[in-house]
């Protein structure tokens, strides 16, 4: 049976012929706008969930400093107390404006690893996660409206375990340079050969394989990060080329304690059974398990429980030293 198209009322048509008439980019804001309002009565992204998750934040106060070519970064945390502060010195070596974190009740010494390099770093800015559940696409989202009410022109949602690279020179050079209003990250997995030592000049396993990737975008007040950061709904144009380097895993202990955390956060925010199952699979290792996990890995091979597929082809290197990462090298 063929279905027939609905036929718009005269009060639609009206609507659909204004539009078209207007110019492209301020037709695409108005049907982004209306999209966000739908969701935010009704969606899961409801006035709801948004009330729940700013009633556990605690966020310092930031004035307004409207600079043209401010790149901000925003990033929810916890327990990643091992790596975070070589991710948040990376970023800033890379001269970003700003860089809002918020930490999640961690209780391995992140929060006051954060707090005391926030004061002595003023771009620095962290906020204080109360909440039991994980939200993390809501938590970003709000940091990256904070980041643009403080100015920021570009924003990056980044993991606290993620290196983030532009093609040639330092983020905050090239990120203003471009035109698209969303630039999509090729995600890199790597896997640290020895345990000791600060992060960023240990040899790394990389894996040039796909991976699902990541984006940056231009700051827009009425920006939708997706889960995991891999996406982001705004109107706009889309471009390539930046490069983030993840390092999920840094051993045993580490492995076995992210995955219950992980799992344990999924299960307080009711997130559905299609999100993070990774994080459910990771939740049932035992320390065997793990100690298998972590010799594969290192070994360059899969772990697919748990999603790593170790896609190939791999190289040793030291690439947390560099300012700038050729996108060209990824299978």
């Amino acid at each position: 049976m063929k279905l027939q198209k609905r036929k718009l009322t005269s009060r639609e048509s009206a609507r659909t012929r204004a539009l078209s008439a207007l110019p492209p980019g301020l037709a695409s804001e108005l049907r982004h706008m209306k999209s966000v309002m739908h969701e935010y009565r009704v969606g899961p992204w409801s006035w709801k969930v948004d009330r729940e998750v700013r009633s556990h934040l605690t966020r310092p106060h930031v004035p307004r400093m409207r600079r043209p070519g401010q790149v901000w970064g925003v990033s929810v945390v916890r327990n990643e107390a091992d790596v975070v502060p070589a991710v948040v010195a990376h970023l800033l070596h890379q001269g970003l404006a700003g860089i809002f974190i918020a930490d999640h009740s961690s209780d391995d010494g992140t929060r006051q690893h954060l707090l005391s390099m926030a004061a002595v770093e003023p771009r620095l800015h962290i906020v204080l996660d109360s909440s039991k559940g994980h939200y993390q696409k809501e938590k970003v989202t709000y940091l990256s409206r904070l980041a643009w009410r403080a100015g920021a022109e570009w924003i990056i949602p980044f993991d606290g375990d993620e290196f983030w690279f532009a093609p040639r020179g330092a983020l905050s050079e090239w990120l203003p340079e471009q035109r698209a209003d969303i630039i999509l990250s090729r995600t890199v997995q790597a896997v640290p050969l020895t345990l000791d030592g600060d992060l960023r000049d240990r040899e790394l396993l990389l894996d040039l394989g796909k991976s699902p990737g990541k984006v940056a975008y231009r700051a827009h007040p009425l920006a939708f990060v997706g889960p995991g950061n891999h996406g982001v709904s705004r109107p706009g144009e889309i471009g390539e080329g930046l490069v983030n380097i993840h390092v999920p895993y840094r051993g045993v202990e580490q492995i076995l304690g992210k995955f219950q955390r992980g799992a344990q956060a999924l299960s307080d925010a009711d997130t559905p059974s299609d999100q993070g199952w990774h994080w459910r699979a990771g939740a049932q290792f035992t320390e065997a398990d793990a100690m298998a996990a972590w010799t594969r890995m290192q070994s360059g091979d899969p772990v697919r429980k748990i999603g790593w597929e170790a896609n190939g082809p791999h190289i040793r290197t030291r690439p947390l030293l560099a300012m700038s990462f050729d996108p060209t090298v990824l299978a």
